[in-house]
């Protein structure tokens, strides 16, 4: 007598014997189908609960609670911020000096608005069960789009002289500012738990890389649209695909 049988034998109002008496003391399915059934109302003695309790709950810890979801926005935003105008310090203002009134409104505003939304984008990628706002592909394309729109509304140049001489030395800092930046973001994600960490790796990174889109934006003086939609957002993309990288490779580890 298999599983099927012995349900259907006990579904026609069999006895528990012979065949069935015999299946039920090897199977241990059935066996707990039975018990679940017919539940026994002796309770558990204190040497039993204590042994469920050590493999239960033996080696947690209690921990402390996450800020709520505005603080978390509040916080990416802030280190956004602070990241891009102390990398920019380092190297200089010579790109603010350069823009006009116009161009810098324009400019730094884009920026800005794409940083508040992955400061609310980043919160449901470490809270499970927050309420996702924005969805996280819908942001990576809205910011591909939004910031070379803007670029070349604002900076009307495509010349390609000295193009990959002048970009790579901008790529570079970019990329400097992102790595950087990620390693604040990874302090951010620590606490939390990422419940897609591809998903989560993205976000972080195509944020990081924003951060040295603004340290560029302040920094370089070369007003040209090619430039930089090319060597300055690249570090936007680069971010996001490293990130999404990085989290592929932990699979097994959820919290990082």
């Amino acid at each position: 007598m298999n599983c099927r049988d012995f349900r259907e034998w006990l579904a026609q109002g069999g006895a528990l014997t012979g065949p069935a008496a015999e299946h039920l003391r090897t199977c241990r399915g059935c066996r707990a189908m039975i018990e679940s059934l017919n539940p026994s109302s002796q309770v558990p003695d204190a040497q039993r609960l204590a042994r469920l309790k050590e493999r239960i709950g033996g080696a947690t810890a209690a921990v402390r609670p996450l800020p709520s979801d505005r603080a978390i926005s509040l916080i990416g935003l802030f280190v956004f911020l602070a990241l891009s105008i102390l990398l920019a310090t380092a190297v200089g203002y010579q790109g603010f000096v350069r823009l006009t009134p116009v161009q810098r409104i324009g400019d730094y505003t884009a920026i800005l608005v794409a940083a508040v939304l992955f400061s609310l984008a980043i919160v449901p990628e470490i809270v499970p069960g927050a309420k996702r706002r924005i969805s996280p592909s819908a942001l990576l394309i809205a910011l591909l789009l939004l910031l070379p729109l803007t670029t070349m509304a604002l900076f009307p140049n495509f010349s390609l002289v000295y193009f990959v001489r002048r970009g790579v030395p901008c790529l570079r800092f970019g990329l400097l500012c992102a790595a950087i930046s990620a390693a604040a973001g990874y302090w951010l994600i620590r606490k939390g738990y990422a419940s897609s960490p591809v998903r989560a790796g993205a976000i972080f990174g195509a944020f990081a890389g924003l951060v040295g889109v603004a340290a560029l934006a302040l920094h370089c003086p070369i007003l040209n649209a090619a430039h930089i939609v090319t060597w300055h957002c690249g570090a936007v993309l680069i971010g996001a695909l490293a990130g999404a990288g990085l989290g592929a490779f932990p699979a097994g580890n959820r919290n990082w």
